[in-house]
Order: structure tokens, then C-alpha cells, then sequence
């Protein structure tokens, strides 16, 4: 069985906010089928995208001189 939890749409109907709270908590699709074929498909709503800025801050440790030469010779110096 996968991510989800397949539901007849009498058994949805007849408990439809227990159903939605199960979603809700534990993040699962349930699958809602009519004569046993999917009709419907309520997911967990996604959290708020935040923005590309600041998705890195706190996340790399600094070790050393960042400016200061390394000695190394690039393939653009060789000559």
C-alpha cells in the first residue's frame, strides 16, 4: 500500500471530518472511490513556498580565509 487510503464515497460522506483531520495529521492522500473506481482525491494542502532568499543562512560554517590566495593554478593561468 502506498502514501494513501483508498475510501468508498458512502463511508467519505458518512465521516467526512474525521476523514479531512486524518489528512490533516498524518500528511496521507485519501483516494475517494465511487463503484471502485477513483472519483475524487483530497490531498494534505502543501506548506507556504517561501522565497529562494536567505534558504541557506545558518546552514554553512565558514573555516579559514575565504580571500586569501590557495596557491593553486587554475587551467586558465597554465600557459
Amino acid at each position: 500500500m502506498g502514501n494513501f487510503m483508498q475510501v468508498a464515497a458512502t463511508r467519505f460522506k458518512a465521516r467526512c471530518l474525521q476523514l479531512m483531520a486524518r489528512v490533516e495529521k498524518t500528511g496521507r492522500t485519501v483516494i475517494i472511490t465511487r463503484h471502485g473506481r477513483p472519483a475524487a482525491k483530497p490531498v494534505p494542502m502543501m506548506a507556504k513556498a517561501t522565497t529562494a532568499f536567505g534558504w541557506g543562512r545558518g546552514r554553512a560554517k565558514i573555516s579559514g580565509d575565504l580571500i586569501a590566495p590557495t596557491g593553486a593554478t587554475w587551467t586558465a593561468d597554465a600557459g
